[in-house]
């Protein structure tokens, strides 16, 4: 009798820690993918993020460049008052759209401070840079085509500074979003190995209770 009761006392632990193994490995489960799943979607969000500021960036660039070509193009046609005063819209639009680009760059999208003092710096010298246009074209004489000449080489290569800095800007947050990608990859294949190992064990764990439990139980019945 005394040999029965503990054989099944025993056994009876033997069930409990099996049970307790079981729960163990569906929390760890649980526990493991929620995890993954909310740092996932942090992860996610931060790439989201980072694409789009690189987007903005490119934008500005590409903005840039219309508002150069627009210029040229008012300088090229604008002997005609009609096309002179449709392309110096052009420009005021295409200036006021970088300029907001710029501002919305600066405004706080995950640059670092350097790179924001640099965008606000890019911002001063792109609103001089407007303005030295306009008061070169003042001197725009429409009886005299040769006037045109005159204000192209008083303002030719103000652009190319504006634009290169913009490049600078571009490039280097490419550089940020591949690093982040890269960090994100690693997070997940660090976050994965570690979901493994811990099911890996919590499962090895519950197969040698339940082994044992069906060694014992096989043992009373014999």
């Amino acid at each position: 009798m005394t040999r029965r009761s503990f054989n099944l006392a025993s056994t009876a632990k033997l069930v409990g820690l099996l049970v307790v193994s079981v729960l163990g490995l569906a929390v760890a489960g649980h526990h493991g993918t929620s995890s993954a799943v909310r740092e996932g979607t942090q992860d996610v969000e931060a790439s989201l993020r980072s694409a789009e500021l690189l987007d903005l960036t490119r934008t500005t660039q590409v903005g840039f460049k219309i508002q150069v070509q627009n210029w040229k193009n008012l300088l090229l046609r604008g002997r005609d008052a009609q096309d002179r005063d449709l392309y110096l819209a052009r420009f005021a639009e295409s200036e006021g759209r970088v300029s907001g680009l710029l501002g919305e760059l600066a405004s706080g999208h995950g640059l670092p401070a350097d790179l924001v003092d640099e965008v606000r710096s890019i911002s001063a010298a792109h609103g001089e840079l407007g303005r030295r246009c306009r008061s070169a074209f003042e001197r725009f004489r429409p009886d005299d085509p040769g006037s045109v000449f005159d204000i192209d080489a008083s303002v030719r290569g103000i652009d190319q500074d504006v634009d290169r800095r913009i490049d600078a800007v571009a490039d280097r947050v490419l550089e940020r979003q591949r690093a982040s990608t890269a960090e994100v990859e690693g997070r997940l294949a660090t976050r994965a190995e570690a979901l493994r190992r811990m099911l890996s064990i919590a499962t090895g764990t519950t197969l040698v209770l339940l082994a044992l439990l069906v060694r014992r139980l096989l043992s009373a019945s014999g």
